[in-house]
């Protein structure tokens, strides 16, 4: 089972539907969550349906938890509810994967403390200040976590969440 949480507007297209299409080529259920429920729009225009809000889920339920990068994504940020999520998805050791500018939010979540990450290089200062170590690569995995730095990453990153789940199963 994998979550894949996006802001409501201006998500970035392949970051959602790359994963999306390699991890139901792969079998997996997926179950997309926002900060609000109806008709999630991208900056190129894909529509997606969401159903669940991030307090109704229980990240125990979940294989990995992918956050969609994009514009929108810096509304959870600040977001003290998925914070509380990410915090609780870590402790349970799950694989939480972040592209483009999400990584950000679990910089702010406090899961990337002490920990290799990347990130869009536009926002790197943030993952310094928030005691992480930007390493600049297009994908960075330290421990249960992973974190890309844009869309042409995403093919990659969605295997190395396939990757990850195997090793942890």
């Amino acid at each position: 089972n994998i979550l894949i949480i996006l802001s409501f507007k201006d998500f970035r297209d392949e970051e959602l539907n790359i994963p999306v299409e390699y991890f139901k080529n792969k079998g997996f259920n997926i179950t997309f969550a926002s900060n609000k429920t109806g008709k999630a729009k991208g900056m190129k225009g894909t529509e997606v349906e969401v159903f669940n809000t991030i307090e109704s889920l229980d990240p125990e339920k979940f294989d990995a938890i992918i956050l969609v990068g994009g514009a929108g994504s810096e509304i959870f940020w600040q977001d003290k509810i998925l914070h509380k999520f990410l915090k609780n998805a870590n402790n349970l050791k799950k694989i939480i994967a972040a592209s483009y500018k999400s990584p950000v939010t679990l910089a702010y979540a406090g899961i990337l403390k002490n920990k290799k990450a990347t990130v869009w290089i536009g926002d790197r200062d943030i993952l310094d200040e928030l005691g992480a170590y930007y390493t600049g690569s297009s994908i960075e995995i330290d421990g249960n976590i992973i974190t890309t730095d844009g869309p042409h990453s995403t093919k990659i990153f969605a295997e190395e969440i396939f990757n990850q789940i195997n090793k942890n199963a």
